[in-house]
């Protein structure tokens, strides 16, 4: 029934569960995964208050999605599921659209 399932990781518990959700689907469908992270720079850009280098505080967002996906992918691996990944940087953009988006690509 499932061919290709995407999941959106953010590294959170909630983030997680679905994960492993996917994980159990795919393995019962033989379906394969997207893993994808979001990174949004708007709320470091629009929460900026002067007191710390929002340049640090972007970097440190990026390093956690890039995190999340790695633990994601390495998860996906324990199971001997197919699985791709991407990572995506928005600035403005909502970061649902981008996942929708993504998923009628895919």
């Amino acid at each position: 029934m499932y061919q290709r399932i995407l999941v959106p990781v953010d590294g959170s518990h909630t983030s997680t569960l679905g994960l492993q959700e996917a994980i159990r689907i795919a393995l019962d469908q033989r379906a394969h995964l997207r893993l994808i992270s979001v990174i949004d720079e708007t709320i470091v850009t629009q929460n900026f208050e002067g007191l710390i280098n929002p340049g640090d505080l972007i970097d440190a967002v990026k390093e956690a999605g890039k995190r999340a996906i790695h633990n994601a992918l390495a998860l996906v691996k324990k199971h001997d599921v197919r699985a791709e990944t991407a990572t995506f940087e928005t600035v403005g953009e909502r970061v649902s659209d981008i996942i929708v988006r993504e998923a009628k690509k895919w």
